[in-house]
């Protein structure tokens, strides 16, 4: 049977007390607030407040990253938020209680933190492979967001929503891959459409030709019957 004394129970938990280390808080986990733009690297990130991207500056996570947000915390974007995620490797937008039964104080919940508000100064907005849980209103994004892609993104426990855009709330099924896709750029021409409306043009053209000349014959016709019937009635009188 294995006995410890009291300076090995104690020892671990004197070294947390010195460090720093807080409830729930990884010895690895990165802490981010405030301002913030670039490109970061894969590693698991805790934010203790607000993250802002401002209007012309860009945003990114690396495939892998886990982003685990305090109560009141959330994402909110003014510029551009591009995070690329894997099959394998998702990027995670999360409640700080979301990790392992030994590193928490509590279970996640919804409403956990806010979560991810674009505004309507942002300009480009790319989710793929993303997923964001315990939030309050999940992902909101406004109608005149002119670039947005958001492909394969799972949704999972979050409080009032998972999607809003505008005013309208879209229905998003739990734990499902989900895809929402719009872009203002001019599309490239389609040869097959293209080829399409050209044989509705010259069909169009080969009925009127036949009709101009039928309408043309017709009205040969008319004219001569109404010019005998002139010189008939000329006769008579």
């Amino acid at each position: 049977m294995l006995k410890f004394t009291h300076s090995q129970i104690y020892f671990p938990v004197i070294i947390t007390l010195l460090l720093g280390i807080a409830p729930g808080k990884a010895l690895d986990d990165i802490e981010l607030t405030g301002e913030q733009d670039g490109a970061y690297e894969k590693a698991e990130y805790i934010v203790e407040n607000n993250i802002i991207v401002k209007r012309g500056r860009t945003l990114s996570f690396a495939p892998g990253s886990i982003i685990r947000f305090k109560r009141f915390g959330g994402l909110i974007v003014e510029g551009n938020l591009e995070c690329k995620g894997e099959p394998s490797e998702p990027i995670v937008f999360t409640s700080m209680n979301d990790r392992p039964v030994s590193e928490r104080e509590d279970d996640p919940q919804p409403f956990d933190w806010n979560g991810i508000d674009i505004k309507r100064s942002a300009d480009s907005i790319t989710l793929e492979y993303v997923r964001i849980s315990h939030s309050t209103f999940g992902l909101k994004i406004p109608e005149t967001l002119e670039k947005l892609s958001v492909k394969n993104c799972v949704f999972n426990d979050n409080g009032n929503a998972d999607l809003s855009l505008g005013d309208s709330t879209v229905i998003v099924e739990d734990k499902k891959p989900f895809s929402l896709v719009t872009d203002t750029a001019p599309q490239k021409p389609d040869p097959e459409i293209d080829r399409l409306v050209s044989d509705s043009v010259v069909q169009k053209k080969q009925w009127i030709v036949p009709a101009r000349i039928g309408f043309g014959a017709a009205a040969l016709v008319g004219g001569g019957i109404w010019i005998g019937y002139n010189a008939r009635a000329h006769r008579l009188h």
